[in-house]
């Protein structure tokens, strides 16, 4: 009998270490667990601003790509702009040149005018319009 007394205390203490490394287990488990759950959630944002990111980039390239057009544009119509304003230029030295010719105003002043503006062209369409 004092066996099986002895057996069955050896057992008492074997289940109460049992018992006490489950618990140690289930408590590191839920560490773990509670771990795993904030680099789920740490992940998730992770994403929704690599996501937010991307939107913000794929905007950013668009607005980039209209205004490079908007410039384009803007270059075109000043070329034109400084075009018309070359033409118009012209067109009045040539009629100051005309108007010298007729013999209205002061010639003097006139031809002067001229001779300080430079070379008189003709007003026509140059070949790169």
């Amino acid at each position: 009998m004092q066996l099986t007394e002895q057996a069955l205390h050896q057992l008492e203490e074997e289940l109460r270490q049992l018992t006490r490394e489950r618990g140690e287990l289930r408590e590191q488990l839920n560490i773990v667990t509670h771990q795993k759950n904030t680099f789920a959630e740490e992940i998730l944002c992770q994403r929704n601003d690599l996501a937010n990111q991307e939107d913000t980039i794929v905007r950013l390239a668009k607005e980039k790509e209209e205004l490079f057009r908007v410039k384009e544009e803007l270059s075109v119509q000043i070329t034109a702009c400084e075009r018309e304003n070359r033409q118009q230029g012209e067109v009045s030295r040539l009629n100051l040149f005309k108007d010298s010719k007729k013999g209205t105003g002061n010639i003097g002043v006139n031809v002067s005018k001229i001779l300080e503006e430079g070379p008189i062209a003709l007003p026509f369409p140059s070949p790169d319009m």
